[in-house]
């Protein structure tokens, strides 16, 4: 089974001369896009979307990712997984049938009056 997620993540202390080799490893576990870097903060982060499989779960993945950043960065840095389950999100759905439309054109008609009726003088 799979599960749809957005993964995002901050990789804060990183040693920044292995900064490359920390987002090829990310990217080896996760089809994540462009990286941003903050200097100041000594920060990057990224998001990407893909599928969990086999079981894994959030915590589960959130481990493997550590390691491996860890391991291409030879040492500690902290690592901050955001999962997102794009499956479960709430949403708002709007039907606009045929008394949304009639309002639609009777605003319309009404808003035009008013504009046609700004021009005339009395």
């Amino acid at each position: 089974m799979s599960r749809n997620y957005q993964m995002d993540v901050s990789i804060k202390l990183l040693d920044t001369e292995r900064k490359e080799k920390v987002i090829d490893a990310a990217r080896d576990e996760w089809p994540f896009e462009e990286f941003w870097h903050d200097e100041d903060e000594h920060m990057l982060s990224s998001s990407g979307a893909d599928f969990l499989y086999g079981g894994e779960s959030e915590e589960d993945f959130s481990v493997r990712l550590a390691a491996a950043i860890w391991k291409a960065n030879r040492g500690y840095c902290e690592v901050i997984v955001r999962a997102t389950c794009l499956e479960d999100l709430p949403y708002d759905g709007y039907l606009l049938d045929e008394t949304a439309y009639e309002d639609w054109l009777r605003r319309a008609r009404e808003e035009r009056e008013k504009l046609c009726g700004l021009g005339e003088k009395s």
